[in-house]
């Protein structure tokens, strides 16, 4: 009896997290304000897969666009997963695909970049996989990323967590 109900509450946990995470409100995670300076603005949201075949399709996703003076800016998109073995696939063929290195202070993993031209970095938690890239043209750097992330973070792990 006693591993009965150990099962249940078991299979109980399971399904509740993968039912919570169709009721994300992934706009509200992807920007808020104070996130970024005013030269970096919230754009378009779309639902164009930015990753290709570098990580298997999640659950959900959706990407926000940032624009500065009317121009391109940069990107930030958040996938959720239910399962955490396609999750580390995909975590890690974002990484291959953007590179950079390890980064500290958000997510379970995260990996930065600075390819020159914009900073990125890509970051796990919980049941999301988050990839962010804003163009230094626009103002943006590694201190305006990390906030932003960190922000971001905290966001992601209080709705998939």
């Amino acid at each position: 009896m006693g591993r009965f109900v150990i099962g249940l509450l078991l299979l109980c946990l399971i399904a509740c997290g993968s039912s919570n995470l169709s009721q994300v409100d992934l706009p509200a995670l992807l920007v808020q304000d104070g996130d970024l300076p005013d030269t970096l603005a919230p754009d378009q949201l779309t639902s164009v897969w930015i990753w290709g075949d570098e990580a298997p399709r999640p659950d959900r996703f959706l990407n926000r666009t940032f624009s500065h003076d009317g121009q391109p800016a940069g990107i930030a998109q958040i996938a959720l997963y239910s399962s955490t073995d396609t999750l580390a696939q995909a975590y890690t063929g974002v990484h291959r695909g953007q590179g950079g290195e390890p980064l500290a202070g958000v997510g379970t993993q995260a990996s930065s970049y600075d390819s020159g031209i914009a900073v990125g970095a890509q970051f796990v938690r919980c049941h999301a996989l988050v990839s962010v890239q804003l163009v230094k043209d626009a103002g943006a750097t590694m201190g305006i990323l990390l906030h932003y992330l960190q922000r971001l973070d905290q966001r992601v792990s209080a709705a998939t967590c």
